[in-house]
């Protein structure tokens, strides 16, 4: 439960700036659908096609 207290101060979850990333967010999911994955799969796929010297964090998703 911490972590959602902690997600309610962040200024992208409050107000008018999480209208703006609804808005963002729904276009990636609508193409996570298309590709049969979910949005972090789709996240982690795009980062990793960035380029050789680029390293994911595990759990840095969730």
């Amino acid at each position: 439960m911490g972590i959602v207290l902690e997600q309610a101060y962040q200024p992208r979850f409050i107000g008018e700036n999480l209208e703006k990333n609804k808005v963002l967010y729904n276009p990636v999911s609508n193409l996570a659908i298309k590709h049969g994955c979910t949005v972090p799969q789709l996240a982690l796929a795009w980062l990793l096609h960035q380029g050789d010297d680029i390293i994911p964090i595990p759990g840095m998703f969730e």
